[in-house]
């Protein structure tokens, strides 16, 4: 007698914050989806935004409950209720076999029955302060989950200096998934002069993306950008997260026929990936005098230097330690101190004086992503320890 076909397994995402704005949950919807998973996600829109759910028709079969728009981050008491109960009832509706809480505010669901359910923490922003509920319900989570995923372990011991000894820390860094990656598009040979630069006969294409403020985009990239009299262009493409930044950029700028800053505006992740593809240089340049743990802990957390280098980019990088043993030693990036004009200057002329040093470092890139900086690599076989974990709690 045949045996009875295994249903296909429920992974609940819970993020109280629109999912669409963070590629790392983006990526594990699809890989459950591409693994056969019934995936059921619980996404909090954000009034005005371009990176809606909705938006994401990449996902068929995703079941995916909408809570109202709400026009800030902000939640109040009554938000964060509301927000505990619908995951609530999702998860007696859906009984999943596995809950993915992409978010501190979803950690509530800690003290609620969940039957035989594996729960994974996936944490992306690393908060400072919380409400002491909201806190108090991270720190259970911590001791009660059975995986704990952080994008690197400086972030991990920020939050608790034991999870480093912890088995059932994982690090998922924020890379892109390989069916997301725009085609490869290779330096056009440089033609013969009189030229802009030695490159192409145009401006070399600097390119960044994210949310925009003085910390990512710091003042000295803008005046080095500038002060190249239209042989460097930066394209930028995002959203604030404080308004007034950028409108000051853009002024620096105005009444020239040919702008050397654009704001390209705001993108799906599909889109976002297909714009970046036509640029020469990511830039990436990370504080390094942020008071914020996330501004100074962005090695593996921050998608861009990752997007960059799959959408077959040369990088532009701060100086720090971390970002320079990983992306500059191996001849990924260039590096600046981002707060020195003259530096960031030195290191763009470099790209504009060797387009074999620019055109090695693009393919070099986009090969490493192919081969092995992308999710599939690192988030497949922690899926695969998921079902097999799975199928010893409950056999099919």
């Amino acid at each position: 007698m045949n045996a009875a076909p295994r249903r296909a397994r429920t992974a609940l995402m819970l993020q109280a914050t629109d999912a669409a704005g963070y590629p790392p949950t983006l990526n594990l919807i699809a890989l459950l989806l591409e693994q056969g998973w019934h995936v059921v996600i619980l996404s909090w829109p954000l009034a005005g935004r371009t990176m809606r759910m909705p938006n994401y028709a990449e996902f068929p079969g995703a079941t995916l409950h909408l809570l109202p728009e709400r026009p800030t981050h902000v939640l109040t008491k009554s938000n964060y209720l509301r927000f505990i109960w619908s995951s609530w009832q999702l998860i007696r509706r859906h009984r999943p076999d596995l809950i993915v809480c992409a978010d501190p505010m979803a950690c509530a669901i800690s003290y609620l029955p969940h039957a035989n359910a594996l729960r994974v923490y996936q944490e992306h922003d690393t908060p400072h302060r919380l409400p002491a509920p909201v806190a108090r319900a991270r720190a259970r989570v911590f001791k009660c989950f059975d995986r704990l995923w952080f994008p690197n372990l400086r972030r991990a011991d920020f939050s608790d200096p034991k999870l480093s000894q912890d088995p059932r820390l994982q690090l998922v860094e924020n890379r892109p998934r390989l069916p997301e990656l725009p085609a490869y598009r290779p330096l056009s040979p440089a033609p013969s002069p009189p030229l802009t630069n030695a490159r192409t006969g145009s401006a070399l294409q600097l390119y960044y993306h994210g949310s925009i403020s003085a910390e990512l985009i710091p003042p000295a990239v803008v005046e080095a950008v500038l002060g190249f009299a239209g042989q460097v262009c930066l394209s930028i493409a995002g959203y604030e997260v404080v308004p007034g930044y950028l409108a000051d950029v853009l002024a620096r700028d105005s009444g020239l026929a040919s702008p050397r800053i654009r704001f390209l505006g705001e993108y799906s992740r599909s889109e976002l990936l297909a714009v970046a593809s036509a640029a020469d240089v990511g830039l990436c340049c990370m504080p390094t005098r942020s008071q914020d743990i996330n501004m100074l802990a962005m090695t593996g957390a921050s998608n861009k230097a990752f997007d960059y280098m799959g959408c077959g980019l040369a990088m532009l990088v701060n100086n720090a330690p971390d970002w320079c043993e990983r992306f500059v030693a191996p001849g990924h990036a260039l590096s600046c101190d981002p707060y020195d004009v003259a530096s960031v200057r030195s290191a763009l002329q470099q790209f504009l004086d060797s387009p074999e040093l620019l055109s090695q470092m693009r393919l070099r890139n986009r090969q490493k992503i192919e081969q092995d900086w992308h999710f599939e690599a690192q988030a497949l076989p922690l899926l695969r320890s998921i079902e097999a974990e799975l199928d010893r709690k409950l056999p099919n």
